[in-house]
């Protein structure tokens, strides 16, 4: 359990990496560009959450 603990931006930026994509899919699908704007935001934290993790 300490190693979860210890790894808790891996997990963030796992669970932040499918909402972000689901957000730019259907913002695309239905033309709001805003969620699409908000869905890259959080793939480019997840990414850089990923990258900085341990």
């Amino acid at each position: 359990m300490s190693t979860l603990l210890n790894n808790w931006p891996f997990i963030v930026g796992l669970i932040l990496l499918p909402i972000g994509v689901g957000m730019v899919v259907v913002g695309g699908y239905v033309r709001i560009f805003r969620a699409v704007l908000v869905g890259a935001g959080l793939l480019l934290a997840a990414a850089v959450i990923l990258l900085m993790s341990p």
